[in-house]
């Protein structure tokens, strides 16, 4: 039997954002349908509310998964249960982990919503919703980096955007590299990859200051 109030933890809120957006149903219109106001479904994902009544719950899964309610209370049901002994075996095999240092030098987040990583550039699916998701996921990742590092923080993202007012394409293509591809690498490789992409850029910096100092009218 369900409680009347459920806390809502990093799996469910997932769960349910998941199955939003591969829906592609914005969080406005799932409010609407169990009859909450418009900003309910996002202030749930964004983690502003720390409950939810399992009507609501139950009413969220039967519209997303399209299944009667017997069926949505089972998956209700389950997904706090795995939820409560994910929690248990963490506790007893896992020692305790600052919330900003995953013990490799990384900023540690939460994982994406699958639907990020099945979106791919000619998969044709980018509804808006998507992308302000997509925001909302950008922002919380760097307000991780600045919890950890602010002074780096505001240089970096400063940077970025002066770059993106240069020229928003080159850094968008820049920003969409991979790396997450080189996550077996330890803190130390990773320095040595930025490393090499500096010294790639210094390089091509050179010769923009020389064709800049070739350019120049004679004094």
């Amino acid at each position: 039997m369900l409680p009347a109030k459920i806390r809502l933890t990093e799996q469910i809120i997932e769960t349910i954002k998941a199955a939003r957006i591969s829906k592609r149903i914005p969080a406005a219109v799932l409010a609407r349908r169990i009859e909450r106001d418009d900003s309910y479904v996002s202030s749930l994902e964004s983690g502003r509310l720390r409950t939810i009544s399992s009507n609501d719950f139950v009413a969220i899964l039967r519209f997303l998964h399209d299944i009667p309610e017997h069926e949505a209370i089972d998956k209700a049901e389950y997904l706090i249960e795995s939820e409560h002994k994910a929690g248990s075996t963490s506790n007893q095999d896992t020692p305790a982990a600052t919330a900003t240092d995953s013990g490799n030098g990384a900023i540690a987040v939460s994982e994406s919503p699958p639907i990020y990583q099945q979106h791919d550039a000619i998969s044709g699916f980018a509804e808006p919703e998507l992308i302000n998701d997509m925001l909302h996921v950008l922002s919380e990742l760097i307000h991780s980096f600045f919890v950890k590092d602010p002074k780096e923080a505001v240089y970096v993202v400063s940077s970025f955007i002066k770059t993106m007012q240069f020229d928003a394409a080159f850094a968008m293509n820049v920003l969409g590299i991979p790396f997450f591809a080189l996550r077996e690498l330890n803190a130390d490789e990773r320095k040595a990859v930025l490393n090499d992409l500096f010294n790639v850029y210094s390089k091509h910096l050179a010769i923009g200051n020389k064709k800049t100092i070739c350019s120049s009218p004679d004094p």
